[in-house]
This record gives C-alpha cells, sequence and structure tokens, in this order.
C-alpha cells in the first residue's frame, strides 16, 4: 500500500508539470514607467516643480525626472521615444514641425536684460543691445552709463540652448556673439550679474533676484499686459511637446497643464495660454 501510495503521489506531480503551455504561468510585466521631462530650464524651472507636485498629489501619477536640458536636447529625446514630455521655451522650427509633433502652448514668456542694481542703466534699445552682445560696444559709457569695462554672461552657446537662439535670432539678428562668460543656468546668470557690478545678461523675466534691475528694451519693461499687447519686443511661446498626441498618463499630465489650476500655476512665473476669468 505504502509503494502504492508513492507512485499515485509522483504521478499528480508529473501530471502537474506537464501543463499545456497557455495553462503555465505567464511572467509578471513590470508596471509602466513614471512620467520623465526632458528640455527648456525655463519651463523646468520656472513651472516644472510646482506644475509636477500639484499634479502628483491630484492624481498619484509620479515623475521619475525632470531632467534640464535645453530645448533643442529636449525635442530630439522626445522625437527618438526616450521620454514623453519635452518642454520647449521657443516655437517650432520648420525642420522640427515637418516632424509632425504633438505640441500645445502653456504660456508665454518675456526674455528680460539684466544689470546689477547699482548699475544706472535703465533702458536699452535692441541696436545698443546688439552692440552690446555682439561685442561692439566694451565699454558702459557707450550706451550711456558709467565709464568702465562691461562683462557678457550667457548661458552655453553649445546650439542646444532656446534663449541663446531666440536673442541670437531677435536680437543679434544672427550675429554672432562676443566673447562671454558662460554658466551653465539662467538663475545663475542672474545670480552673477547680482555680485558684479560691471555684467550685464538676458534671461527669462522670472528669473530676477534681488540686487539685480530688469533693463527696459526700447523704453518697456515686461509685463503681462506689454507681453499680450506685443509692446515688448522679446516675447517667446513655451511649450510641452510629445512625439504624438499623448496617451494615457502624459495626457493626464497634458490636460492638467491646460486645466484652470494648471494654469493658475504657470501664471506665477509666466504669463498663461488662457486668460484668468474674472
Amino acid at each position: 500500500m505504502s509503494h502504492r501510495f508513492e507512485w499515485c503521489l509522483l504521478a499528480l506531480v508529473a501530471a502537474a508539470c506537464a501543463k499545456e503551455p497557455d495553462q503555465q504561468a505567464q511572467p509578471v510585466r513590470p508596471a509602466a514607467g513614471a512620467l520623465r521631462y526632458i528640455g527648456s530650464s525655463t519651463v523646468g524651472q520656472g513651472a516644472m516643480p510646482e506644475l509636477v507636485t500639484v499634479f502628483q498629489r491630484r492624481t498619484g501619477i509620479k515623475f521619475s525626472e525632470v531632467k534640464i536640458s535645453g530645448s533643442v536636447e529636449g525635442f530630439k529625446a522626445v522625437m527618438a521615444g526616450e521620454a514623453p514630455i519635452a518642454g520647449m521655451s521657443r516655437g517650432l522650427k520648420p525642420a522640427e514641425k515637418e516632424q509632425h509633433p504633438y505640441a500645445e502652448v502653456i504660456g508665454y514668456d518675456a526674455i528680460g536684460v539684466f544689470v546689477n542694481d547699482l548699475n544706472p542703466v535703465a533702458n536699452l534699445t535692441k541696436a545698443q543691445l546688439k552692440a552690446l552682445f555682439s561685442g561692439a560696444v566694451k565699454d558702459w559709457k557707450d550706451v550711456g552709463g558709467t565709464p568702465g569695462p562691461l562683462e557678457l554672461v550667457t548661458e552655453p552657446n553649445d546650439g542646444h540652448r532656446a534663449t541663446i537662439q531666440f536673442f541670437q535670432e531677435s536680437v543679434l539678428e544672427g550675429a554672432p556673439y562676443g566673447k562671454s562668460r558662460e554658466i551653465e543656468l539662467p538663475l545663475d546668470d542672474v545670480r552673477y550679474v547680482v555680485g558684479h557690478r560691471e555684467a550685464i545678461t538676458f534671461a527669462s523675466f522670472v528669473f530676477a533676484q534681488r540686487g539685480s534691475k530688469l533693463v527696459k528694451v526700447n523704453g518697456v519693461l515686461p509685463s503681462e499686459a506689454t507681453i499680450r499687447s506685443g509692446e515688448y519686443p522679446l516675447v517667446r511661446p513655451l511649450l510641452l511637446v510629445s512625439k504624438e498626441p499623448p496617451q494615457g498618463d502624459a495626457k493626464a499630465f497634458f490636460d492638467f497643464v491646460l486645466s484652470p489650476e494648471g494654469q493658475s500655476i504657470v501664471g506665477r512665473n509666466f504669463v498663461p495660454r488662457t486668460t484668468p476669468k474674472g
């Protein structure tokens, strides 16, 4: 009886191991990865931190990374499928449009020109800015300032920075930049100006710091009114971009950013795409 029981037990085990393939346990698929943002430092520093925090609180959907690498790199990463969301702080170029990405304007930004708060210069024309940043003018006295050498400060001119490209096209009219001190992030460019009276830089107007001064351009300061009206001359759109119309978690984030709550967050630093009601 004992041997017969053992034989039956072995037969049951063998039968269990001989299941058809479609009855076998399937491998567990990993959960979908969290969202990633790659791109513009203006969007990445000026809007994404609060947008991500509130979005996660509302939905439970997390971001694994907010990577600041510049608009060009963000666009390339999205189109290569390396990330679902890119940020850009300029409009799409013709060659980029030919790739048929999905893009939404989330707001508008102004490029501000910053000098040290002790610098007496309060207004510069676009022609004067071109002379300054092309290196043609090297002394503050030539633009109405206190005599003395000036120092140009910019983000790295590495071909990846939307702010650098926008300013070169809009102000320098395609001319090359003069020699400048290159500092990685625009906020740090402005901080450098705070500590150096001879310095001048340009960056999103939202990066104003105590000890810095926004200079009028053609007699106009950036504000929501002058940005919306086009009176301020250095205005650009802010974009979220994906390779295709977003789905799932990415779509939820796009929808949130364009919702009244998301637009209110964008509007804390920038001019939102939609005009607030009331």
